[in-house]
């Protein structure tokens, strides 16, 4: 993997933990993302995340996500949430 990739998909796996950390104990289903409200996140990482399943575009006029499914399970293993007994 080279440190360009890597770097990528350290930004990927940060952008869920975020989302996640926002979230807190409310339903998954009720996140809107906002990308202003994480200028870290890179601009190919949203295209990335949508392409893969993990957000998906919300709204017609403007750029807000909605976190699926797939991306709530991949960010509780990334952040180890999944791993609390």
């Amino acid at each position: 993997m080279t440190l360009f990739s890597r770097a990528r998909r350290q930004n990927l796996d940060k952008a869920l933990v975020s989302f996640l950390e926002t979230l807190g104990d409310a339903p998954f289903s009720t996140l809107i993302i906002d990308p202003g409200d994480y200028p870290d996140v890179l601009p190919r990482t949203w295209t990335e995340l949508t392409e893969r399943g993990l957000l998906k575009v919300e709204g017609v006029n403007c750029e807000m996500y909605k976190l699926m499914p797939l991306g709530y399970v991949r960010a509780l293993k990334i952040s180890r949430c999944s791993d609390a007994s």
